[in-house]
């Protein structure tokens, strides 16, 4: 599938490219993986956090010091 990219974006990945070594399609999956990852996880503490708050839990971090 072909995608339209603005043209800061463009020459932001083919600095990182160059300063990095890696291949623009490697970089550019990554990136897309890495925000699929990042949307996921928001989805899910956008529906666990308030069943965290009813169990007493203020944040991340009570709920890892309470599972740790």
């Amino acid at each position: 599938a072909n995608i339209t990219i603005k043209d800061e974006i463009v020459s932001g990945i083919e600095e990182e490219c160059r300063l990095t070594g890696c291949a623009r399609e490697e970089f550019i999956e990554d990136v897309l993986q890495r925000a699929l990852k990042l949307g996921k996880y928001k989805r899910l503490r956008e529906k666990m956090m308030p069943q965290a708050e009813a169990a007493g839990f203020a944040d991340e971090d009570e709920i890892l010091r309470a599972i740790s």
